[in-house]
């Protein structure tokens, strides 16, 4: 479990585990998060001089962020990445249990490995390119 700090000043909580019914790693929450708050400081990452699976687009750069490479991709995700402030926000509520997601499509100005989304979401876009 890692601890990141809100924008209210207290230490939140999230952990890195296998989804149930997936057979990859992802973000969950291990407290609750506020619509509006942040859920992880991408301003920590290593700055990746190529894209790849693992990095994060921010305004400047593409970052390999030691937490957020295990953020996965949903098309009605819980997350945004604000990209100026190199902050991940919280889109809704974000309940303990709950996947840490954001868009890959609306984050990412080029899918370094195209892929078909198996989200599950009423609005899932099929496959995620650029």
């Amino acid at each position: 479990m890692w601890l990141t700090k809100s924008n209210l000043g207290i230490m939140k909580a999230f952990g890195i585990g296998a989804g149930e019914g997936k057979g990859f790693l992802g973000v969950y929450a291990a407290n609750f998060f506020k619509e509006g708050e942040i859920v992880m400081d991408l301003s920590i990452g290593d700055v990746s001089s190529i894209r790849d699976l693992r990095t994060i687009e921010l305004s400047t750069r593409h970052i390999d962020h030691p937490f957020g490479r295990y953020v996965n991709h949903h098309c009605d995700p819980t997350c945004f990445i604000d990209k100026n402030r190199e902050l991940m926000i919280a889109l809704r509520d974000i309940n303990i249990g709950d996947e840490i997601t954001f868009d890959y499509s609306l984050n990412e100005s080029s899918i370094a490995a195209p892929f078909e989304c198996s989200c599950g979401a009423p609005n899932c876009k099929g496959v995620i390119s650029k």
